[in-house]
C-alpha cells in the first residue's frame, strides 16, 4: 500500500475552493489524500481536544504522521515546559490516545537536527527515545550525511532495523554535509517514510535570511522527477507493506499538486477517502 499525502493541511490552496473555513480544511484535506503529517505537534504538545477533534474529522483509514515535539529532538530554543525529559515524553505520549485508539496513528517522525551527526551519544539518545515510547511506531529522519557515509551506511540501516525504526527516505538538495542523499532502503517490514523536500539548492543554503523558510522548500517536481519517484516507490513497495510519501515543497504551493501528480502518474486509486460535500456550496 502507497499512502501519498502532504505536510500539513493548513496552506495548500488548489484543495480549498469557495472561502472554505480554516476550522473545515482537514474535512476537505480527507477527500483528497489518505494521509497527513501533523507539524502543530512540534511546536506544542498538542491537547486531547485537538487529536480527538482530528480524529473525529477524517476518514475511518484515513492516517495521521505525528512530528515529534522540538524537545524531543534536540530543535528547542530555551527551556522547556515540562520538569523532566520523561514528563515531555509521557505528555506527548497521553497525547496520541485519540489516534492510536482510533487505529489512524500511522507513526511519530523523530526528525533531528542537521547537527545531529553520527556519534555514540547520539546512537544512545535513539535508544533513550525508543525506550521511552514504548511500544509507539516511531520514524527517524537523520539530517546529517554521516549516517549515510559508507563507512556508516550499512552500520546505521543494520541499527534501525535492530532498533526497530522506521527509515525516512529523503529527496531534497545536495548542499552540504546538513543534507542526506537518497537511500532507497527500508528497515522495517512494515512501513517506510518519504519526505520529498524539493531541490531548491540555493534557497536550501540561504538560511542567514531572516525569510529563509520561506525558499527553502520552494519548489515543483517536474514529471520526470515524479516518474523516477514512482519507480523509486516500487522498489520500496518491495521492501515495506506500507509506504508513506510526503510532499513538503509547500514554499510556493506546489505540494499538493505535486503529490495529485505523483498519484496520478503512479496509477493510484483510494477508495476511502471522505466525500466532497464542501464543493457543493
Amino acid at each position: 500500500m502507497l499512502y501519498v499525502g502532504v505536510t500539513g493541511w493548513g496552506d495548500h490552496d488548489t484543495l480549498y475552493k469557495n472561502g472554505i473555513a480554516p476550522r473545515d480544511k482537514l474535512k476537505e484535506y480527507g477527500a483528497h489524500f489518505p494521509t497527513v503529517e501533523v507539524d502543530a505537534s512540534f511546536y506544542a504538545v498538542q491537547p486531547l481536544r485537538n487529536m480527538q477533534k482530528w480524529v473525529e474529522e477524517t476518514p475511518e483509514s484515513f492516517q495521521f504522521i505525528v512530528k515529534a515535539y522540538q524537545g524531543m529532538t534536540g530543535h528547542e530554543r530555551g527551556d522547556i515546559p515540562f520538569e523532566t525529559k520523561e514528563e515531555m515524553f509521557q505528555a506527548f505520549i497521553d497525547s496520541l490516545a485519540p489516534m492510536r485508539e482510533a487505529g489512524k496513528l500511522a507513526m511519530v517522525l523523530f526528525q533531528f537536527p542537521p547537527w545531529f551527526d553520527c556519534q555514540r551519544k547520539n546512537v544512545e539518545y535513539l535508544r533513550y527515545c525508543k525506550r521511552l515510547m514504548e511500544d509507539v511506531p516511531l520514524a527517524v529522519e537523520f539530517r546529517h550525511q554521516s549516517w549515510y557515509l559508507p563507512d556508516f551506511l550499512e552500520k546505521t540501516l543494520a541499527f534501525l532495523q535492530a532498533e526497530k525504526w522506521i527509515h525516512t527516505v529523503c529527496d531534497e538538495p545536495q548542499a552540504g554535509e546538513g543534507c542526506v542523499p537518497i537511500v532507497l532502503r527500508a528497515a522495517d517490514p512494515g512501513k517506510t517514510l518519504v519526505r520529498l523536500h524539493g531541490r531548491n539548492n540555493q534557497g536550501w543554503q540561504k538560511q542567514g535570511n531572516k525569510n529563509w523558510r520561506d525558499v527553502r522548500y520552494l519548489y515543483r517536481y517536474n514529471e520526470d522527477e515524479l516518474h523516477q519517484w514512482v519507480e523509486f516507490t516500487k522498489n520500496l513497495q518491495k521492501q515495506s507493506e506500507q509506504v508513506y510519501m510526503l510532499f513538503n515543497n509547500n514554499s510556493g504551493g506546489d505540494a499538493a499538486d505535486n503529490a495529485k501528480q505523483f498519484i496520478e502518474l503512479a496509477g493510484l486509486t483510494y477508495d476511502n477517502l471522505a466525500s466532497r460535500q464542501l464543493d457543493l456550496f
